[in-house]
């Protein structure tokens, strides 16, 4: 169990170019309220969202599980914050997912509802390329039209942030955390999953 977690720590304190994922979800994890409701979305952010962020029992946790269910983060943590208004509410999803139901990210700013959302951002379905990769099946249909996802919560009414380097992630994400508590906030994290996926995946970072 120890050679496990120092084998956590090593990655989640990763200084790579281009950002590693798991570092976006220690931090992450670290600035979760007591009592947080945090909900992943289905694909390779669920893995990391399990292995690096830390909770604990006065937190919940929804996922999609065993049904693999695709775009479920943001609409699960929309809900969370319906069903408790003063908790604070986490969404940690990938771009694949989150790209099928974002149009509710303005549902989140209609009703004011101040939560949280952490895309990992590498334009692909990375889950499905892993899988594809180790079938000996040439990847198909798993490329993603790249979206500025900033400019995107911008247009729907709320606060957009963009990180590409791990030194920027703890500062943004507390500034976003501290100074925009109850507002609307996204953050874009453009990450790599090549060690994952024992390849390189297009990087693209946002300006």
């Amino acid at each position: 169990m120890s050679e496990w977690n120092q084998a956590l720590h090593r990655i989640e304190t990763s200084t790579k170019i281009p950002l590693q994922p798991q570092v976006v979800a220690r931090q992450v994890s670290e600035l979760l309220a007591p009592d947080a409701l945090v909900a992943f979305d289905c694909g390779s952010n669920t893995f990391f969202g399990a292995r690096h962020i830390s909770m604990v029992p006065t937190q919940k946790l929804a996922a999609g599980g065993n049904l693999s269910t695709m775009a479920c983060g943001l609409p699960f943590v929309i809900a969370a914050q319906f069903a408790y208004p003063n908790r604070q509410c986490v969404a940690f999803v990938g771009d694949g997912g989150f790209t099928m139901l974002m149009g509710e990210f303005a549902t989140a700013v209609k009703y004011k509802l101040p939560i949280k959302v952490v895309v990992l951002k590498n334009d692909h379905y990375s889950r499905i390329m892993s899988e594809d990769n180790a079938l000996g099946i040439p990847p198909f249909g798993t490329e993603l039209q790249p979206i500025d996802f900033v400019r995107f919560a911008e247009a729907c009414g709320g606060v957009g942030f963009a990180c590409a380097r791990p030194e920027d992630v703890g500062p943004a994400l507390e500034a976003a955390c501290g100074s925009l508590t109850g507002r609307h906030w996204l953050r874009q994290r453009s990450t790599t999953t090549q060690t994952y996926l024992h390849r390189t995946i297009t990087l693209l970072t946002p300006s």
